[in-house]
């Protein structure tokens, strides 16, 4: 049966990063510059958030490579960004923070990837992006013409009370293939053995249980054992470049 959907990851597909690494260290740096603004203009309860802030940072980068050892899961480490960065800060500080990271990296755009998703849905099938990143970033990096392309966007968001942030929510993790079926097949129009997926890591791999064997698709920032492991075990198609990926999309 001919395929009516897309639904593409955003890290490391889509998107050249592989994490939020540099979107978190961007939001950081904005709650640091904050304070210190604050600091300078005789806020002085803000040398608390200066202080605060400073020590997180070697606190976080510890809990980030304890998460890419497997020790602990990548919530602990948000649990941690929510409650010593993100809390409090000011939902305007962390709106300018994101454009500015959008507008530095629209460049990191995979159009390996994106034209061939593009050329789909310009053709008629529908697409949609899930994604454990944030759902703001991911709206401004793609920008309105990009944006057009996809139907739907499921991503984390933000939780805030008034004109403050509290933090990430964080519950799409470890549940990409409940949140599937959640809210791109029971919610919306696409079913499973309609559906490709798109995917690069081992948080998008429960996917391709909920979807025929042959429709997953491993793209080409994925690690080489990654795209071995899911072409032995879950028949995914692992293209070479991107003619293979457009020639695949439009005879599939």
């Amino acid at each position: 049966m001919a395929y009516q959907g897309i639904v593409s990851d955003w890290n490391g597909t889509l998107f050249k990063p592989p994490t939020d690494e540099g979107l978190n260290k961007t939001i950081a740096y904005a709650a640091l510059g904050h304070a210190v603004n604050g600091l300078k203009h005789g806020q002085v309860w803000k040398a608390a958030d200066v202080a605060r802030l400073a020590l997180t940072k070697g606190q976080l980068e510890k809990m980030v490579r304890r998460y890419e050892a497997g020790e602990i899961p990548i919530n602990d480490v948000y649990d941690l960004f929510n409650r010593r960065v993100l809390s409090d800060m000011p939902i305007l500080v962390f709106s300018r923070a994101i454009y500015k990271y959008a507008r530095s990296h629209r460049s990191d755009l995979d159009d390996n990837v994106l034209m061939p998703v593009s050329t789909a849905a310009q053709a008629g099938k529908e697409t949609g992006i899930l994604s454990v990143s944030y759902s703001g970033s991911i709206i401004h990096i793609l920008g309105l013409d990009r944006l057009r392309l996809f139907g739907k966007i499921v991503a984390h968001g933000i939780v805030g009370s008034g004109s403050k942030v509290i933090g990430f929510n964080t519950d799409i993790y470890g549940r990409k293939a409940e949140v599937l079926e959640d809210r791109f097949f029971r919610e919306g129009n696409l079913r499973p053995e309609t559906t490709l997926y798109i995917g690069d890591s081992g948080e998008d791999e429960p996917v391709a249980s909920v979807l025929p064997q042959g429709n997953f698709i491993v793209p080409f920032l994925a690690t080489d054992d990654f795209k071995e492991k899911m072409a032995s075990k879950h028949n995914a198609f692992v293209p070479k470049n991107r003619e293979e990926l457009q020639d695949f999309l439009r005879t599939k």
